[in-house]
């Protein structure tokens, strides 16, 4: 129940929930769970995509790519999940 309040005492306090695991552990499934039990206790959720599954969505492949493309990708995948971070928190504290 503590949980539930603090958000509610605090309006402009922002929570971070990582949710980390490998390929069917759940996590989608633990995600739908967080998002309808926080929203049913009128806590605003916001999702962040994984930069990775855009990255995959839209085609890019890492077949046959060199150790260069790989750590280009890399940077450009860290860079982008970050800046969405960046965007997500600049609009849930607006």
């Amino acid at each position: 129940d503590t949980l539930y309040k603090r958000p509610q005492e605090n309006p402009h306090k922002l929570w971070k929930v990582v949710l980390t695991g490998g390929p069917c552990a759940g996590k989608t499934t633990a995600l739908g769970t967080l998002q309808s039990q926080f929203s049913h206790h009128g806590i605003k959720v916001f999702m962040v995509p994984e930069a990775a599954t855009q990255f995959i969505s839209g085609g890019v492949s890492f077949v046959g790519i060199t150790s260069e493309q790989s750590l280009a990708y890399q940077k450009s995948l860290l860079e982008l999940q970050l800046m969405q971070e960046k965007v997500f928190v600049e609009i849930a504290l607006a």
